[in-house]
C-alpha cells in the first residue's frame, strides 16, 4: 500500500512541477497515467539548488528549486522511502550526486525503484554536439559546481543501478526540454514515459 501513496504522491508532485516523467502505462480513451506497482523497496535522491557557482555561468539563482526537493523528499520520507538522499545547494555537488547514486544503487535490488528528483537550471551544450537530436544540441542539468550534460548522468544511472531497476526521473530544469531521453541505457531500465 505504501508503494503505491508514493507513486500517488509523486505524480502530484509531477503535475505540480510541470515536467517530469515516470513509468507508467497511459489508458488510450482517457489518457490517464496509471503507475505500475513496484517491488518492495523504493529509494530516491533529490536535487534542489536554488542558488549554483559554476566556472562557466559563475553565481547563478533558481529561487524555489530548493522548496520543490524539500518537498518531494518529505513526501517520500513520510510514505517510508528506504534510502532519501537530500542535496540542497552547495550540498548539491557533481560528485555528491554520483556518490549519492551510488549509495542508492548498491542496497538496491533487482525491480526496485530509484526516484530522481533535479530541481536547478538547465541547459543546452553548444560545444558538444549530438548529431542524434533534432536541434543537434545536447542538454544539460546545472549542479551546483558544474554543468553536466545529460549522456554523462545517464551513464551513472547506467552504470550504478542493478539490472531490471526502475527508474524514475523528476525533471524541472528549464531549457533541458528533452534530458530525460536516452536515461533508460542498454535496456536497463523500464523506458520513461513523458506525460
Amino acid at each position: 500500500m505504501t508503494r503505491y501513496i508514493l507513486a500517488l504522491m509523486l505524480l502530484a508532485g509531477l503535475m505540480w512541477a510541470g515536467c517530469g516523467t515516470i513509468p507508467a502505462s497511459v489508458d488510450e480513451p482517457q489518457g490517464v497515467p496509471v503507475v505500475e506497482p513496484y517491488s518492495n523497496t523504493t529509494f530516491a535522491v533529490w536535487l534542489g539548488l536554488s542558488v549554483t557557482k559554476t566556472p562557466q555561468h559563475g553565481l547563478m539563482a533558481c529561487d524555489g528549486a530548493d522548496l520543490d526537493a524539500y518537498g518531494m523528499g518529505a513526501d517520500a520520507h513520510r510514505a517510508g522511502v528506504e534510502y532519501n538522499a537530500m542535496l540542497i545547494d552547495s550540498a548539491g555537488r557533481w560528485s555528491a550526486w554520483v556518490d549519492s547514486i551510488i549509495g542508492a544503487g548498491t542496497r538496491m535490488a533487482s525491480n526496485d525503484l530509484l526516484c530522481v528528483g533535479l530541481s536547478t537550471h538547465g541547459g543546452q551544450s553548444v560545444a558538444h554536439g549530438d548529431p542524434t537530436e533534432p536541434d543537434g544540441l545536447n542538454e544539460t542539468v546545472v549542479y551546483y559546481d558544474q554543468v553536466v550534460e545529460d549522456n554523462r548522468i545517464g551513464g551513472v544511472l547506467a552504470s550504478n543501478l542493478p539490472p531490471h531497476s526502475r527508474l524514475m526521473i523528476w525533471s524541472d530544469t528549464c531549457h533541458a526540454e528533452s534530458n530525460w531521453r536516452d536515461w533508460p541505457a542498454v535496456n536497463k531500465f523500464v523506458a520513461p514515459r513523458k506525460i
